[in-house]
């Protein structure tokens, strides 16, 4: 809008001059000085040569006044620019805060959250520790065996030989309290960083902590009861051998063909291998659901029988004329 006001006040100056131009030359009838007599005013008359000059002269300077405005008036008129031009020195400076003033108003009435007590700490970082603990499994935890190949040997150490070798083995307690340490570490850090997703509530934490502890030990239970957890040197030992056992007795106990009950077969492993023939023999514990375990493993990679849900087995049976009755 001032653009356009610029470029027409400089016309509608120029205009209004010519149109004063014009009406200031034209000739303006002189009269006479006031005679004594009637024949000397009668005399006197107005005559337009004798201003010819001068109105020339007026006529000329006003023209020159008009052009020399109309040249400076357009000279000042600029474009019209849609944004600034000039910027601040310092850009960082302005608006160094882009929160509204009702969002800075929240922030300050917001309260902050206070500092946990230490008792609330120690607690968190146990549940917390606990609960990594039980998580990635206790018996096969996977920092166990990494930290140990750092502090021990493992040519000297047999209990960390039969860990590299994928077996369980008892940690002795100056590792155990270190694994403790660690894990409590590693709570605590995690119950830290909760409490502050939470806007400082320690309850929270706690009681997520409480959740994954009970998660972590009924996961560690069905590990037990599936039979997940990692053997024992003395227990891989025993199974090593008895299926070295059973593969013996199968040779030449079992053939194909024909069928037979899981129940025979277990009468029959027990009167050929004579240290197993009581299930209670403190010496050799062996019970009638291992032999059967045995029997199924067997025949899964040898004989590969149908099996029946009462226990008998089509397509094996026992050599009675091998058999040795005692």
């Amino acid at each position: 809008m001032v653009p356009v006001i610029s470029r027409l006040l400089p016309l509608l100056l120029s205009a209004l001059l010519q149109r004063h131009v014009a009406a200031w030359t034209e000739p303006i009838p002189r009269v006479a000085t006031i005679a004594s007599s009637k024949s000397q005013l009668q005399a006197a008359k107005f005559n337009p040569n004798d201003d010819t000059e001068e109105i020339q002269t007026r006529r000329g300077a006003l023209t020159l006044m008009a052009s020399s405005a109309l040249l400076w008036s357009g000279g000042m008129a600029t474009n019209a620019n849609a944004y600034e031009k000039t910027f601040p020195v310092e850009l960082d400076t302005l608006d160094a805060d882009p929160r509204t003033p009702r969002e800075r108003a929240l922030q300050q009435q917001k309260p902050k959250a206070p500092l946990a007590d230490p008792i609330d700490l120690g607690l968190g970082a146990v549940l917390w520790g606990g609960a990594l603990w039980l998580l990635t499994g206790s018996r096969s935890n996977p920092l166990a065996t990494p930290l140990a190949n750092v502090l021990y040997s493992p040519d000297k150490e047999e209990w960390l030989q039969d860990r590299n070798e994928g077996l369980f083995a008892a940690l002795p307690a100056p590792l155990l309290a270190l694994l403790g340490i660690v894990f409590c570490a590693l709570g605590l850090a995690i119950h830290f960083v909760i409490i502050q997703l939470a806007d400082g509530s320690v309850n929270i934490s706690l009681e997520l902590a409480g959740v994954l502890l009970i998660g972590g030990g009924s996961l560690e239970l069905g590990r037990i009861a599936n039979g997940e957890k990692r053997l024992t040197r003395g227990d891989f030992d025993r199974d090593t051998l008895l299926e070295q056992e059973f593969q013996e007795f199968a040779e030449k106990r079992l053939q194909l063909g024909g069928n037979c009950h899981r129940s025979e077969v277990v009468q029959a492993f027990r009167r050929y291998h004579a240290k197993y023939r009581q299930a209670d023999n403190p010496d050799f514990p062996l019970n009638d659901l291992e032999i059967e375990q045995l029997l199924r493993q067997w025949n899964r990679k040898n004989a590969g029988a149908q099996t029946s849900a009462a226990g008998f087995y089509t397509g094996i049976q026992i050599n009675a004329e091998a058999d040795v009755f005692v």
